[in-house]
């Protein structure tokens, strides 16, 4: 989680802010996090999203894909090892399912759901 200071940054402070203030008639935002594995991505981007309350009437997707059933059944539970919070200010182990409400992890290839 957390782990590239750089991209994080950019999320919070150039990437997200940018898509709020668009003008948009429509307030929805899909993310798709492909090749997700166990989850600490889309997970890392819930969280991100999380902190910023000018998306709280945002209609707000996570789609994460793997090809792995077992990584899938990790990121699906929402579990993880200390290891996976290593970069994080803060030790948890799980992320709270308020936080992870949005996320959808489906077994999907690149190539199947591109069509």
């Amino acid at each position: 989680f957390l782990r590239e200071p750089a991209h994080i940054n950019a999320l919070r402070q150039v990437i997200l802010p940018d898509i709020i203030e668009r003008p948009r008639h429509e307030r929805r935002l899909r993310i798709w996090s492909a090749g997700c594995s166990t989850g600490e991505e889309p997970d890392t981007l819930a969280i991100l999203l999380a902190e910023q309350a000018a998306l709280d009437n945002w209609g707000v997707l996570l789609f994460g894909t793997d090809v792995n059933r077992d990584s899938l059944r990790t990121a699906r539970e929402g579990y993880y090892p200390p290891w996976s919070f290593r970069a994080a200010s803060e030790t948890a182990t799980a992320v709270t399912a308020a936080i992870r409400a949005g996320i959808v992890a489906k077994r999907s290839t690149l190539a199947i759901v591109a069509k």
